[in-house]
């Protein structure tokens, strides 16, 4: 975690490239999260949505980009989690997160497993590269209190 959020500091400092504003598109957030270290695996669901693959600290996550024209309007951060029987997370504990996170939210799949996700409205104008790295940095923070919540 301060490996990343070290990482996250230095990358704020830097100039500005061409991609000051980031918009949904999934060529400029790969690079953007290249340029934080993080590593990128691109696709393409069957219904053609683009999606990141990318993982923090070991923690794999994956971007799915919705609402797409030009660019896409959304973005959508997910990670799941296998659990076994004896892991099980109640949905007490998932309905606890859910009330005291701001932007992030958990359920439980039809396996049992949890899943943590952040939706990200990007609209027309799309956001400013510092606000895309804070939302990388509360998106870390989510994960590693996630993980912890679930002993996972």
């Amino acid at each position: 975690m301060r490996r990343f959020v070290a990482s996250m500091i230095l990358a704020a400092a830097l100039p500005l490239s061409a991609a000051a504003q980031v918009m949904g598109d999934p060529d400029v957030i790969e690079l953007l999260m290249q340029d934080q270290g993080l590593p990128v695996e691109r696709g393409v669901e069957r219904n053609r949505t683009p999606y990141i693959i990318s993982s923090i600290d070991g923690i794999r996550f994956t971007i799915y980009f919705h609402d797409c024209r030009q660019t896409c309007g959304s973005l959508q951060f997910i990670s799941g989690y296998e659990t076994g029987p004896h892991q099980r997370i109640s949905l007490r504990v998932m309905n606890d997160w859910n009330r005291t996170q701001r932007f992030s939210r958990a359920y439980l799949d039809r396996f049992g497993d949890p899943i943590i996700e952040m939706d990200v409205n990007l609209g027309a104008d799309g956001m400013g590269r510092s606000n895309f790295n804070e939302l990388l940095t509360h998106w870390a923070a989510s994960l590693f209190a996630f993980r912890n919540l679930i002993n996972w």
